[in-house]
């Protein structure tokens, strides 16, 4: 079932200038300076209990105000099927609640995510590793993910659309439910590619511009045999080549 064409304009519309919103408090936030740094986190030095006190605890909740942000940039986009999915299968009445419950329920999953992408990105960063060296160690590993079954699976699950109930709460639990099984398979399939750019110190606002379009690229990606192959995932480079030739032969058309 599709949702009418006003509708999904609509939904593209708001989840686009989510994620452009996303992106600007990013470079923006404070005088034109970047103070939201997603690559540095929080993590204790060795086992000194003095390190859990207030202090640490704002600049926990700091970093997950930060890594929220970072999760709206770059996820945003790929929210737009399944959210129109959700709408076309929502009663006209609860069809807000119901994609407002969805992007908390798929917010949900990555907060939990962000737990141990938290710490095991600083206990990298300890390691006597240059910069460098430990974000390359993490982007080999990132690669050979990307070509795994394991990320197959998962990306086909993330197409997966399920069936909620249509009236009462009943609704916006399937809702809620919905978008938080969504959130774990985006996680699966996604969660080294979002650890590249917490390693990567000095250029990590163009890391996260890669890794989104290549995720949004995935999405795009038809489900596939879960196997091992090697894949680059470039969907949306194909997608606007079509989409570029596509105008200038409308305009050529027209000019003849």
């Amino acid at each position: 079932m599709r949702p009418s064409a006003k509708l999904a304009r609509k939904i593209n519309f708001l989840l686009m200038s989510l994620s452009l919103l996303a992106w600007v408090l990013i470079f923006f936030k404070s005088g034109d300076k970047l103070e939201i740094d997603v690559c540095r986190t929080i993590a204790p030095k060795g086992f000194d209990l003095n390190f859990i006190n207030v202090d640490s605890i704002m600049k926990l909740g700091g970093q997950w105000w930060a890594w929220s942000l970072m999760v709206l940039a770059m996820m945003s986009p790929k929210l737009i099927l399944p959210l129109q999915q959700l709408a076309a299968l929502s009663l006209k009445r609860l069809r807000f609640s119901n994609c407002i419950l969805f992007v908390l329920g798929y917010l949900s999953s990555w907060s939990l995510a962000s737990l141990p992408l938290l710490l095991l990105s600083p206990m990298i960063q300890r390691q006597e590793l240059s910069g460098y060296l430990s974000a390359s160690l993490v982007l080999i590993v990132a690669l050979i993910w990307q070509c795994s079954p394991y990320k197959q699976y998962c990306l086909n699950q993330g197409h997966q659309h399920k069936i909620i109930r249509a009236f009462g709460y009943q609704s916006g639990i399937d809702s809620y439910n919905y978008g938080l099984q969504h959130g774990i398979y985006c996680v699966g399939s996604g969660w080294l590619l979002m650890l590249f750019p917490m390693m990567v110190t000095a250029a990590h606002l163009p890391a996260m511009a890669a890794v989104t379009f290549i995720m949004f690229s995935e999405h795009l990606q038809n489900p596939r045999p879960v196997k091992w192959r090697f894949d680059l995932r470039l969907q949306l480079l194909t997608y606007l080549y079509y989409l570029v030739m596509r105008s200038l032969s409308v305009k050529l058309g027209r000019n003849i």
